[in-house]
């Protein structure tokens, strides 16, 4: 298991999967204020920092201490990667024990994704989740809405929901949340609430780019070739103004355009 722990002053991340002192890499001056939180929480567990909100003095702050411990039910939720256009399928594990009911909502930005119909497992009778944007964030949030109870006694966890949704053609590539919605609920076969560890997730969406750029300056009746040397691909242009390489190139790829002839 691990755990994400964030400064949000220096926006740095820092994933710890053993107990133990930690530090983050990014020091800050005398006077500079600092803010850790827990960015992703461990599957199956709660954690909470103490003295996690202060200013930097004239020693090293070792103090914000983070104290993790066993949830007693746990929602984990995974995204896929998705190609523009596709269909992937996303997923919510539902886990712990003695756990009768659920309700809560896994939300994603569409205008990038299209939610599709949940398949809820036969070990979740009771339960269902339906498309809705109810309860995600204004605008452009949307996702999934699932409640229900057990018809007689508890759920036998881990259960896993498959959740299909579709990239827009057009879609912005690289990462965007797949995130519930504040308050997930999970409740014992008395009703009483349980403790609940949520684990956001995150779904990719990948595709193709062109690259391209602006000519100018090029004397009348000359003519220059341009090279992109990571698709081996060249390009003879005779007048000035705008050019696209007709090899598109996967997001995060790189490139380097270089003058050929």
């Amino acid at each position: 298991r691990s755990v994400v722990l964030r400064n949000a002053n220096t926006s740095e991340s820092l994933t710890r999967s053993t107990n133990g002192a930690y530090s983050f890499a990014t020091a800050q001056a005398t006077g500079t204020s600092y803010n850790i939180s827990v960015q992703t929480q461990p599957v199956g567990q709660i954690c909470t920092p103490s003295n996690a909100i202060g200013t930097i003095g004239t020693s090293n702050i070792s103090n914000v201490n983070v104290s993790c411990v066993d949830s007693a039910a746990s929602l984990v939720a995974t995204g896929p990667s998705v190609a523009r256009g596709a269909t992937g399928t996303a997923t919510v594990q539902l886990g712990g024990a003695g756990v009768s009911g659920a309700t809560f909502r896994v939300c994603v930005d569409g205008s990038r994704l299209t939610p599709g119909t949940a398949t809820v497992p036969a070990g979740l009778a009771g339960l269902s989740c339906t498309v809705t944007s109810t309860g995600c964030p204004a605008g452009t949030g949307t996702g999934w809405a699932c409640n229900g109870f057990a018809p007689s006694g508890t759920w036998t966890l881990p259960q896993t929901i498959t959740l299909p949704l579709t990239a827009a053609a057009g879609a912005t590539l690289g990462a965007t949340p797949l995130n519930f919605a504040s308050g997930p609920v999970m409740v014992d076969g008395s009703g009483n609430n349980l403790t609940v560890g949520a684990t956001n997730g995150t779904v990719t969406i990948t595709g193709t780019l062109s690259v391209g750029g602006n000519l100018s300056g090029l004397a009348a009746g000359q003519s220059v070739t341009l090279r992109n040397t990571v698709t081996s691909e060249n390009l003879i242009r005779s007048a000035n103004g705008a050019f696209t390489f007709t090899t598109q190139q996967a997001n995060g790829a790189s490139y380097n355009v270089v003058v050929q002839t």
